[in-house]
């Protein structure tokens, strides 16, 4: 195994002929093969190899040439040979070999599976450099021992000085087409998946490019069971494809917190040999897993791994987009088949107030042309009348939410005009901002308030003329009875509380109907706070003291007089203390009282009661509207009446409540002018 210093010369004219012969193609296996060729035909010898590896020490290319046959398949073979025999001595130590019998030496593997290892032969391997890189290893065999010398070591030593450089440029040009196709793959997947938002074409294309950019044999799809930690292929495309499909997988036994891919071992019996596998960024939903198995090249190379994550975060967004446009396209037929389902009658305009759509409904029952609303000249003025004080002046500015809401009447193309409660908003149409216009028919609810209406004047007009005799004679009974009888003097007195509560009650109907049609006139006068809240109390007291509650006063100092019609603003107050009594529970307080706020004087009552939902906080101010059941029975004409006769005078009345905490309404009066108050 002597290194000694030789000269092996090659005359001029044949290595002309041997630097043209090994530029003559730039693919790698045909490279490796002319050099094994030439350089059996220039020293010697029946077979060679030559193995290309990587940086890392991992195979790249290899070929054994034998009496003149190339042989196919030997990668594994050639492994073993750079881990444990001749060649792997060569490429660690950076030192040229010559083994004269191999049957001698005990780094000796036959290139073969088939060879005998005891065979005497001889034997040369040098290791192939450029740029002081080593960059594979290159062994020549005669069949008989002894047959090299230290000429023929010199001459192998001085084929692999032209063979390097020729290797290194091979691999430079099979490394840039690998690169462009796998850049062409990448090109070519992201444009066909772009082309589709079905997720079963989607991945039924990705699986077919993922399979011929990396040249495989097989490519899967695997998603996590949401309920175990199994994976299981649900899709798959190659010659392996019926194997894979349905193959549960173990999770990974890394921390559940970080995402892992399946372990792909069990599909070795399968007849996997290399495998790779990437996760998919999937958001929302089971966790999903590119799986690529058996490439061509017989290993997955890091830029092969590289592609294989792009494009499983391509797929991964790919299939995130047709989910959410799957949802969207599903939400827009729900909203659809409500569009055209509903009772109501629905419009679509632009900013502007043109119709450009109505559903299905509208069309029917109100006789508009499909063309007539594509038009775009019908206005939503035509359709029904705009009130005045509630929309803005801009119909642009009508906001998303909530709902602006009205009470209006359709005009019908045959001029019939039909009353409707109207709900208009700010949405999102076609990609750009319109106004969407709910029409509901109230006729009915019109006609039960009209017969209400009639039936509360028919009993205000029948109740007027006996209460007054009852109460006339009340009086006068009063009067008849003599003063030590306290039983009957007691019992008046309730009656006349009775009947002066039926009388508030049966003036509130009649002057609510008035209040609603304007035709109130009121007789204003400047009246102290401290006077209502008297007169008011005066008139609850006596079922407040039943129900053992105590109303305490808080009225600021120095309030100043209120405009108002006295006796309808004391009404006001009653109707307030009284639901206080009613709502709030036996032995508890219940809080009045007045306080001046700029020109105006706020006026608040607070119960202990149950409370009101701030969804029916603004309803129970509405004629009929009681709100909950836990606000008791009645009419629900009280606050009603309380709303307009506020309103009337130029103020504004609400609640403030949390379910549970009690109520507080509040109303405001405007600062009489400078006048005489009356007492």
């Amino acid at each position: 195994m002597g290194t000694k210093k030789s000269s092996f010369h090659i005359p001029a004219e044949r290595l002309y002929r041997l630097v043209r012969e090994l530029n003559a193609d730039l693919e790698l296996r045909a490279v490796l093969k002319r050099a094994i060729a030439l350089t059996l035909e220039t020293v010697g010898g029946n077979a060679g190899s030559i193995i290309v590896v990587d940086e890392s020490g991992q195979v790249l290319s290899a070929a054994i040439l034998q009496d003149g046959r190339l042989y196919d398949n030997t990668t594994f073979q050639l492994k073993a040979m750079l881990g444990h025999g001749l060649a792997g001595w060569v490429f660690r130590t950076g030192e040229a070999a010559l083994v004269p019998d191999t049957s001698a030496d005990e780094r000796w593997m036959p290139m073969l599976r088939d060879d005998d290892a005891s065979d005497r032969r001889s034997a040369i391997c040098v290791p192939l450099v450029v740029k002081d890189q080593r960059v594979g290893v290159f062994t020549v065999v005669h069949p008989q021992p002894h047959a090299f010398t230290e000429e023929h070591l010199a001459g192998v030593q001085a084929m692999a000085n032209l063979v390097s450089p020729v290797v290194m440029n091979a691999l430079l040009y099979a490394q840039s087409r690998r690169q462009a196709r796998l850049m062409r793959a990448w090109a070519e997947s992201a444009m066909v998946i772009s082309e589709t938002l079905d997720a079963a074409q989607i991945i039924e294309r990705m699986l077919e490019q993922v399979g011929r950019a990396l040249r495989t044999e097989a490519v899967a799809l695997a998603f996590q069971d949401t309920t175990s930690e199994v994976w299981v292929v649900t899709d798959a495309v190659g010659v392996l494809s019926d194997r894979l499909m349905g193959v549960r997988l173990p999770g990974s036994s890394a921390e559940a917190d970080v995402p892992q891919c399946p372990s792909l071992e069990p599909l070795r019996t399968l007849g996997a040999r290399a495998m790779t596998c990437a996760l998919l960024p999937i958001e929302e939903g089971p966790a999903g897993a590119l799986i690529a198995v058996n490439p061509v090249e017989g290993r997955f190379r890091d830029d092969m791994v590289s592609l294989l994550e792009g494009l499983a975060n391509l797929t991964g967004t790919a299939l995130r987009h047709a989910r959410l446009f799957s949802a969207l396209r599903e939400a827009h037929e729900q909203y659809r088949a409500l569009f055209n389902d509903t009772l109501d009658w629905i419009f679509i305009t632009d900013l502007h107030g043109r119709v450009v759509e109505a559903n299905k409904r509208a069309k029917e029952d109100l006789g508009y042309r499909w063309e007539t609303l594509r038009a775009g000249t019908l206005p939503i003025t035509g359709v029904h009348d705009l009130p005045t004080g509630i929309l803005p002046d801009a119909l642009d500015e009508i906001p998303e939410s909530p709902p602006l809401t009205y009470e209006s009447e359709v005009h019908t193309p045959g001029d019939e005009r039909i009353p409707v409660e109207v709900y208009v908003r700010r949405v999102s149409f076609r990609g750009a901002p319109h106004l969407q216009w709910i029409l509901r028919d109230i006729t009915e609810r019109k006609r039960l308030d009209t017969l209400r209406d009639d039936l509360l004047a028919m009993l205000y007009h029948d109740l007027r003329a006996p209460l007054s005799s009852i109460g006339m004679s009340l009086e006068l009974l009063e009067q008849a009875c003599t003063s030590g009888d306290g039983d009957a003097q007691e019992l008046i007195k309730i009656a006349r509380r009775a009947t002066a509560r039926l009388e508030r009650l049966s003036s509130n109907m009649l002057d609510l109907s008035r209040l609603e049609a304007g035709q109130m006139p009121l007789k204003r006068e400047a009246v102290q706070p401290q006077t209502l809240m008297s007169e008011a109390l005066e008139v609850i007291a006596p079922h407040a003291e039943q129900r053992q509650q105590t109303v305490r006063l808080e009225l600021s100092a120095d309030l100043p007089p209120v405009s108002a019609d006295r006796e309808m603003i004391r009404r006001v107050l009653i109707n307030l203390l009284e639901n206080a009594v009613k709502y709030s529970p036996p032995g508890s307080h219940i809080r009045a009282g007045a306080r001046r706020e700029g020109p105006m004087v706020r006026f608040w009552v607070a119960d202990n009661g149950p409370g009101i939902p701030k969804e029916e906080q603004e309803r129970i101010f509405h004629k009929y509207d009681r709100g909950s059941a836990k606000r008791g029975k009645g009419l629900g004409l009280g606050l009603a009446f309380a709303r307009l006769a506020v309103q009337a005078h130029g103020g504004t009345i609400g609640v403030e409540s949390e379910p549970g905490q009690g109520a507080l309404f509040c109303f405001t009066l405007p600062v009489a002018e400078e006048e005489t108050p009356s007492a």
